[in-house]
């Protein structure tokens, strides 16, 4: 009973007091350890709960005091303790430990591992514009900073750069080699650099151009045309290079410049109008393509060719075909008339006075055959048929 007592009226005296018997327990914020090189860092190690005393203990084994400088101690409250880390060379870093002791002298302590990072940075000094002549060799050298050391990849317009078994493009220990460039090859190119496993990375940018000398030529090396006011020649000028040549027109070592009505050009003047072609226009245009490279000079010859007037035959007219008509006409019913003859002895206009209307025929003087004179002479006809020829 006694040990009884005595332990219930300890629990009270505590309780009564104040004091917390939980026990002592500390955390580190941030619980991640990687600093960057020359980025000032804090860290804070707090008791989960009450309150103590603090210090850091340093990866060299001293403690951490406020005047230092990579490892500052920093007062914060009763119950945390900051710690600002500054690393300014490269391969520190290390365990540094939070100790707490309470006033009745329970002890606590955490750690963390710190690593020394660095984000990835290009440091090239390479020229960020190239202009190289086609056929020359272009080297563009990229080089980068980091802990750990940053992979380096190339782009062109934003995509990787795909190197083609020919060799003529290469990249080696980050830098990037293309042996006789072509006109194809000139773009934005990108070198970077890039922790994958942070997600970092750091980026600069390269634009090759390749200028190509002024060239010019034409399809053919001459070219027919028929002449007329309403003909009109067209000369067109292919022309190639980088940087764009400009063009310019000549005949006879004269310079052809826009007339209204007789030359005009498209936008690039790489295309020449001449209207109404005439002999005059004859001979032979030269296109001239300059860039600063050089120029480049084609020639083609323009042939006029002779047009004779088609005269178109004039209309016949309403009575001219009412005149074929009638002739055609009159040649058929001579024809019947003569069938009609032959067949029945009497024209075709008597035999139908005879068959659709009865009538009889009239004798040489005008007067009606009776009946027997008609019978007598049944086979003849007393008319003259169309023909004329008579009955």
């Amino acid at each position: 009973m006694a040990a009884a007592g005595r332990a219930l009226a300890a629990f009270l005296v505590m309780t009564f007091s104040g004091v917390n018997t939980q026990k002592l327990a500390l955390s580190i914020i941030p619980a991640n350890g990687d600093v960057q090189l020359g980025e000032p860092k804090l860290y804070i190690c707090k008791a989960v709960s009450g309150e103590a005393s603090f210090q850091w203990l340093k990866p060299d084994g001293d403690f951490a005091t406020e005047d230092d400088e990579e490892y500052q101690l920093q007062t914060i409250d009763e119950s945390s303790v900051g710690l600002k880390i500054m690393l300014l060379k490269e391969n520190q870093g290390g365990e540094v430990q939070c100790q707490a002791e309470t006033e009745n002298g329970e002890k606590a302590e955490q750690s963390i591992q710190i690593r020394m990072i660095q984000r990835p940075v290009i440091t090239s000094k390479e020229k960020l514009f190239r202009e190289l002549e086609q056929g020359s060799d272009a080297e563009m050298r990229c080089s980068a900073t980091g802990i750990p050391m940053p992979k380096i990849t190339w782009l062109r317009n934003g995509m990787d750069i795909e190197q083609p078994g020919d060799g003529r493009i290469s990249i080696t220990n980050g830098n990037l080699r293309i042996n006789k460039v072509q006109a194809s090859d000139s773009g934005l190119y990108s070198c970077r650099a890039s922790i994958e496993a942070r997600n970092e990375f750091d980026e600069i940018n390269f634009t090759l151009s390749v200028t190509v000398p002024a060239s010019a030529h034409f399809k053919n090396n001459s070219t027919s045309v028929m002449g007329g006011a309403n003909s009109t020649a067209s000369l067109i000028c292919l022309v190639m290079g980088h940087p764009k040549p400009q063009i310019t027109w000549s005949r006879a070592g004269k310079p052809v410049r826009a007339t209204e009505g007789k030359y005009t050009f498209n936008s690039d003047a790489s295309e020449l109008k001449i209207e109404s072609v005439d002999d005059a226009d004859k001979g032979e245009y030269t296109c001239t393509a300059r860039n600063k490279l050089g120029q480049a000079l084609a020639n083609i010859s323009l042939e006029v060719l002779d047009v004779q007037p088609i005269v178109q035959p004039k209309g016949m007219g309403a009575g001219g075909i009412v005149g074929i008509v009638m002739v055609i006409f009159l040649v058929v019913l001579l024809i019947v008339d003569v069938s009609c003859y032959y067949t029945n002895k009497c024209g075709v206009l008597m035999c139908l006075a005879v068959n659709l209307l009865g009538k009889h025929p009239y004798g040489g003087k005008g007067h009606i055959l009776d009946d027997r004179k008609t019978s007598e002479k049944s086979a003849r006809c007393a008319v003259v048929n169309v023909s004329g020829i008579e009955a």
